[in-house]
């Protein structure tokens, strides 16, 4: 790859989380029935910045997906905020899903942990390894392995 400039702490960072709603959930004909139409997985580029709108359907999607408790009780849920929003597209999707209690926004939390840590397994350094390296090791470097090193590095701080 060759970049021509990479910005130093973009806060346009982002990375591609992918989150599927498995055939295993116990209630993955009702979550499916739910979703009509909507392909079962979906990729979002997550930024740092919460207020994006990739960044609130991601969340609404992961709410959805991690709950196993009353479905009533979610498509309650997803049909009054639907209704709130004035959404012209009469069947609910995950789009629609706000907070739904503690105990589900700490799954949501625990299964980005876990999808933040699979991620960030993946790549052969750490964040603390690219700091290094740009830090001690500058003049080693081509511009196209620096700018790699902080694209790299930028996707790394938006998992964690």
């Amino acid at each position: 790859m060759n970049y021509g400039f990479i910005v130093e702490k973009n806060d346009g960072n982002e990375f591609p989380f992918t989150v599927a709603i498995e055939e295993t959930d116990a209630l993955f004909p009702t979550k499916k029935n739910l979703l009509q139409n909507e392909n079962m997985k979906k990729t979002f580029r997550v930024q740092e910045n919460f207020s994006e709108q990739p960044v609130i359907d991601f969340f609404s999607l992961l709410r959805f997906k991690v709950f196993n408790e009353d479905m009533n009780e979610l498509f309650n849920i997803i049909v009054t905020n639907k209704n709130r929003n004035e959404d012209e597209d009469s069947k609910p999707t995950f789009h629609t899903i706000p907070p739904i209690s503690i105990k589900n926004e700490l799954k949501v939390l625990e299964y980005i942990e876990k999808l933040s840590s699979e991620c960030l397994n993946k790549y052969p350094t750490t964040l603390e390894e690219d700091e290094k390296m740009l830090k001690e090791e500058p003049s080693k470097l081509t511009n196209n392995q620096r700018n790699c090193i902080l694209m790299r590095m930028g996707e790394k701080e938006v998992r964690i």
